[in-house]
Order: structure tokens, then sequence, then C-alpha cells
């Protein structure tokens, strides 16, 4: 079997497979439930796939093939091996969000791997600190902490909140590889959680990579609030050329982005995708 094509199921502890799963997703091998395969061939690792579960679903968080097997249908073998463990284990559904940035040309790869057609689920806006308007600060009656200086208890109902997975994945703090604590915000209604910002560093600048409200706090300024927070805070310590994005999950806030930025001074605006295969 040694010179012939063949997956593993990469867990927590088989480093070897560790070289071609980002660093920052790492962690998620401490939890069993994650799937991640990777292809072998000659002994050589030659790509993996990592997903994070989800309930019933699980996420593709990161594909790699290495650049000397490109080209030969590995990147389809890999996630049909992915698609195929994860239907072993109970899940239901293999959700990938994307950019047509990332993928570029090679998109196809998930509808040969068995994914329904994409439909755009976000859009990411860019713009640069220095053009950044004055945005409206809400009265609203919610307190406000960065990830520095909020309480301990407050901390403590945040992160038992991510364990449970009644925030989304991306305003899990773990989940960011460079965090800044001092942009990313919460917002509390007493003891709850009343709306979660994430913010961190990226290859281009600053990213608020996460802006969610529970449903109960919607329509009642949380999300201008953490919005003028994080801004407020981009503008007094970055320079005026520092590029920001911000990413807008919902229609809600993707109408939000396009009211409260203008538009002459976006530098870009991406659509993520998000494509399903049903197992």
């Amino acid at each position: 079997m040694g010179d012939a094509l063949h997956l593993v199921r990469v867990r927590e502890g088989l480093v070897n497979y560790y070289s071609y799963i980002p660093e920052n997703l790492i962690y998620l091998l401490h939890d069993r439930s994650t799937v991640a395969v990777s292809a072998v061939w000659r002994q050589t690792i030659c790509g993996t796939a990592i997903a994070e579960r989800i309930g019933d679903a699980v996420e593709l968080r990161s594909i790699y093939v290495d650049s000397a097997y490109r080209n030969i249908g590995l990147a389809v073998y890999i996630l049909k091996g992915l698609i195929a463990t994860a239907r072993e284990e109970g899940v239901t559904e293999v959700y990938a969000h994307y950019t047509r940035k990332t993928l570029s040309k090679h998109e196809s790869i998930l509808t040969r791997s068995g994914f329904a057609e994409p439909k755009a689920s976000a859009d990411g806006f860019t713009i640069a600190v220095g053009e950044i308007p004055a945005i409206p600060d809400p009265d609203i009656p919610y307190k406000d902490y960065t990830l520095e200086n909020a309480p301990e208890e407050l901390l403590d109902t945040y992160r038992n909140m991510c364990r449970r997975n009644e925030l989304p994945g991306y305003v899990n703090v773990l989940n960011v590889r460079n965090p800044l604590k001092d942009i990313s915000f919460l917002i509390a209604d007493g003891k709850k959680i009343a709306g979660v910002l994430i913010g961190e560093e990226n290859a281009s600048g600053l990213r608020l990579a996460g802006l969610y409200s529970p449903p109960e706090y919607r329509g009642k300024g949380s999300s201008i609030k953490l919005l003028s927070l994080a801004l407020t805070e981009a503008q007094k310590q970055y320079p005026k050329e520092t590029l920001l994005t911000i990413d807008a999950i919902s229609k809600g806030a993707i109408r939000l982005c396009e009211k409260l930025l203008p538009r002459n001074s976006l530098i870009s605006k991406e659509t993520e995708m998000c494509a399903v295969c049903k197992i």
C-alpha cells in the first residue's frame, strides 16, 4: 500500500500530517469530531483538507494540494474522501465558504466533488482607515467592553457560548489567527451577550472578522454600536493608509455596511460564496 495513492485520517498527535493544515486551524484537531484527511502517495503527503464539525454538518476550513501534484484531480480525490469520512460519522451536509479570488480558476473542484452550485452568502468591504466616516454612536442601554477589559464573568459567558456553539465560529476569538483584543468588543445586557465583534491583523492590514448579535438584540442598535467602537478605535491606533476589511455575513450586515461606508471610498467589495454538499 505504500506506493498506492490513499487517504489518511488526520487526528491530534499525527504531527507529520500537520504541514498542509494552516497553523491557525491546528486547534481543531483537539476535537475528535473534526474531519481532516491527507492524500499520501509513495509515503509522501500530497495534500490535506480539514473541516470543522457544527452539529450535523461540517464546514470546510482549508484544502491544500502540494504544487508538485496539482492539475491531476487530487483536490477532488481529497474532497471526496473527506465527504465519505464525514458521511461515516453521521454528517448530513458539508459547507464550503470562499471568494472567487481565493479559488481563482479552481472553483469547479467543488462541483466535481459533489457540491451544489454555489450561492452568494456574504460581502467583504475594504476601506482605508483614513476614509472611514464618523459612525453614529447609538444610545443603547447596554455596556460595551473590549476583550482586554471585559469582566471575567462576562468573558466566561462568552467562552461558554462559543463552546456550546451558541455563537457562530467566526466570532470565536480562538478561531482567529492574530486577534486584536483592543479592537474586539463585547456588548452586554446585564449578564447576557448582546453582540460580539472580533478584529484581527491580516496581510493587508486589519480585518473585522466577525460581527454578530443574537436574534433578540437585532434591530436595537447593537450592530451599529459594535461597528462604531471598532472603526473609531482603528482610526485612533492605525495610520490613515491602513486597509481595513469588514466581513458582512448576513443581508442585514451587508445593508448596514453599505449604509455606513461611503461607496466612493470603498477600495473593493468582494462577495463570499457558499456551496453545499448534502450527503
